[in-house]
């Protein structure tokens, strides 16, 4: 008899990745999605998926869908940085986690994998290499996403207190090919153009295929329990602008912007977002995250799995490749 899968979060980056990989391995696949839900990026495999209608914060159909399944991979979340979506970010990000974990919980699944992010690992002052002991620092910033993935990863830790076989993994900004309206294809349409200016930061890139292989291989290896940073490494974000500008035959960016233009930009978009001059005002949350420049240590999951991930140079001469012979709209 088969093992069943269950995803969430099937039609974004990841999960979409981690679909593909499961249905090449011969598995049997389920998803959830709602009702009007973007199937673009499972286009290909869309009718090898076994889907359930509603979304994390519909109990009874969580509870439902999931009774009977061997694995449950949560990959869905809500990835705004805007004050504005505090309410929704929480209610999806750290409500939604409960109510999956809950589900598993009742179900006795083997294993529950939830895909969170760099962003809920905590920075210590003055830190340079990030691995998975860091300690998460409370404060007063409002980083909605972070913290968002950071109480969702306490419901998961629960669920493990509770008895459910655990595993976290912290993917750094996911490379892979998407529509250019959405996850990172929004970042490669926009350097396509062409641009002059970059933020001073450093930025820890890993490709979509490494993060859906090493959640399948954990799955089935013996390990629980634990977290793992998905990162391939980091460039300077004048070095990745200008990989990706080279890849689209433009000049590479010349001109830096430190925070505190940064800083400047935000004020002035707050503004027009009070008088409605634009709905999307930069975050504070993006602005620190331009410019970090720590990295995140791989070393964990490399020694457990001995794997070795993709270059980062492969991953983005694969993803602008993609662009130029894309099957979704520009």
């Amino acid at each position: 008899m088969n093992e069943k899968y269950f995803i969430t979060g099937t039609t974004g980056l990841v999960g979409s990745y981690i679909a593909r990989k499961l249905i090449a391995e011969g598995r049997e696949v389920y998803a959830l999605k709602r009702k009007n839900s973007n199937t673009l990026l499972v286009k290909d495999i869309e009718n090898k998926i076994n889907w359930v209608e509603g979304n994390i914060l519909d109990v009874s159909i969580l509870f439902e869908s999931i009774r009977g399944m061997d694995y449950v991979i949560h990959a869905a979340a809500n990835v705004s940085m805007l004050t504005k979506d505090k309410s929704k970010v929480f209610k999806t990000n750290i409500e939604g986690t409960a109510n999956v974990v809950n589900a598993c919980l009742e179900a006795g699944v083997k294993k529950f994998c939830h895909i969170s992010s760099v962003a809920a690992i905590g920075i210590p002052e003055k830190a340079t290499t990030i691995n998975e002991k860091a300690i998460w620092n409370e404060d007063d910033k409002d980083f909605i996403y972070a913290k968002s993935k950071h109480y969702a990863e306490l419901e998961v830790w629960r669920g493990m207190a509770e008895g459910l076989d655990v595993l976290i993994v912290n993917p750094s900004t996911v490379l892979g090919i998407s529509p250019l309206d959405r996850s990172s294809g929004q970042i490669i349409d926009y350097l396509s153009k062409g641009v002059s200016f970059y933020p001073k930061g450093n930025i820890n890139l890993v490709d979509a295929e490494d993060v859906a292989e090493i959640v399948f291989e954990l799955l089935h290896h013996s390990i629980a329990n634990e977290r793992f940073i998905l990162n391939a490494g980091i460039l300077s974000y004048k070095e990745f602008f200008s990989k990706i500008s080279y890849q689209f035959g433009k000049s590479a960016p010349r001109y830096a912007v430190g925070k505190g233009t940064l800083n400047m930009i935000y004020f002035l978009s707050k503004i027009g977002s009070w008088l409605g001059l634009n709905s999307k005002p930069l975050s504070q949350e993006i602005i620190n995250a331009t410019q970090s420049t720590h990295t995140y240590s791989n070393e964990k999951i490399c020694n457990l799995l001995n794997f070795k991930f993709k270059s980062i140079e492969e991953s983005i001469e694969k993803v602008c490749h993609a662009v130029n012979h894309s099957p979704y709209p520009r």
